[in-house]
């Protein structure tokens, strides 16, 4: 008697652990937003989103149409660099497009800015144009420091050394 007792205690601890196991890994599949930027204009926001993972790191881009209430994934990560929070969002001062640049990105030497940060990718929001450098990826063409000139930007962000 008291060994089934026993048994029925194990059993439900276990299925106990089991449920809250399933519910951490199912909480955090959709991920975690680490950076998110608003448009100058007030009508678009980028989401910078952490997919969970052991070993690499990877993310997704998203935008947010805000007049439209609707959200784009334009950009899937390769595996790359930690540590998270060692990148940020430039937006164009007309709103027409943004980079994402960084201290710890996998990329060509070519995307190198003054200090320790490098562009990796670039989104011309009308267009849906994506460029990025990551040595990872084949998918998108990449960019230069050229490319870049071609737009003013916000922030104080200089690409002059």
């Amino acid at each position: 008697m008291m060994k089934m007792r026993l048994q029925k205690i194990l059993i439900s601890a276990l299925i106990l652990v089991i449920g809250i196991a399933i519910g951490v890994i199912g909480s955090n599949y959709s991920g975690r937003a680490t950076l998110v930027s608003l448009s100058p204009n007030g009508l678009i926001r980028v989401w910078m989103v952490e997919k969970p993972n052991f070993i690499d790191r990877n993310f997704t881009l998203q935008v947010e149409n805000l007049r439209e209430h609707q959200f784009l994934t334009i950009f899937h990560s390769p595996d790359e660099g930690k540590p998270i929070g060692s990148e940020r969002f430039i937006w164009a001062a007309d709103s027409s497009r943004f980079l994402l640049i960084g201290r710890h990105f996998f990329v060509n030497k070519a995307a190198a800015l003054p200090g320790d940060e490098y562009l990796y990718l670039m989104y011309e929001v009308r267009s849906a144009r994506l460029w990025c450098n990551s040595v990872q990826q084949s998918m998108y063409p990449s960019f230069s420091r050229e490319d870049v000139l071609t737009s003013e930007w916000q922030n104080d962000f200089n690409l002059e050394a």
